[in-house]
């Protein structure tokens, strides 16, 4: 009856939602059918897309496995989508969005001990008031049934600036000690198989940050999930 008066509004195109058939088609909250009938074809990268970004994890003494489940366009419904959970207060939306990557990406269902999502500082995890990686992490996690690891043992210790318009190396040096993992994490950790989860990979510095930092722990294997990739 409210939508009779405050009817849903599609996030990428504005145009009013049709949410009918909102519980099988969770999306259907926030787009309209044209949209999601687009966003339901949509193929995930295939690994000849993302192989350019394991240049960065080369140093390390395992091979990283990387995944994602869309291709990320500037102006496109995945940047909508992304930008509406990350920045416009709709952490549920990631949650779904979580539990819908799962669909789109068989390799979520490996016998994972933890999946981790890239933590905030605690700063901007203040002005936000909560992580989309973590709400991502989450609706895997629910889907997947692998635990996700509790918040704070791997920690962001310096809020780093934008990476917007940087170059690779710039990022490299942006993120470089930006994170710190506990002794409870190394204990935690030492011989698991990880998944790292975040929203938008673009060179993979970030990611290349986490991982490193995971190692110290010396995992038996790390690998890295998003949701979206950014592909040359």
């Amino acid at each position: 009856m409210l939508n009779l008066f405050l009817p849903r509004i599609c996030i990428h195109c504005g145009t009013h939602c049709d949410d009918h058939d909102v519980k099988k088609r969770p999306l259907a909250k926030y787009l309209c059918t044209v949209c999601l009938r687009q966003f339901e074809i949509f193929e995930p990268p295939i690994q000849d897309d993302l192989l350019p970004k394991s240049s960065l994890f080369r140093e390390l003494p395992f091979r990283i496995k990387i995944g994602s489940a869309f291709f990320f366009q500037n102006g496109g419904i995945i940047q909508s989508l992304i930008h509406h959970f990350k920045y416009l207060e709709m952490p549920k939306l990631a949650t779904t969005l979580g539990s819908i990557c799962c669909e789109q990406n068989a390799d979520l269902y490996d016998d994972y001990d933890y999946i981790i999502p890239v933590p905030l500082h605690r700063t901007r995890y203040s002005d936000r008031g909560y992580n989309q990686s973590e709400n991502l992490a989450n609706g895997i996690s629910t889907t997947t049934k692998i635990p996700a690891a509790k918040r704070g043992l791997l920690k962001r210790v310096r809020q780093t600036p934008s990476q917007t318009g940087l170059t690779l190396e710039e990022r490299e040096e942006n993120v470089r000690g930006a994170f710190e993992l506990s002794k409870k994490g190394v204990r935690e950790f030492q011989g698991k198989k990880i998944l790292i989860v975040d929203d938008v990979m673009t060179t993979g510095a970030t990611l290349a940050s986490v991982v490193k930092t995971l190692a110290i722990a010396e995992p038996k294997q790390i690998d890295i999930f998003t949701m979206a990739a950014v592909i040359d």
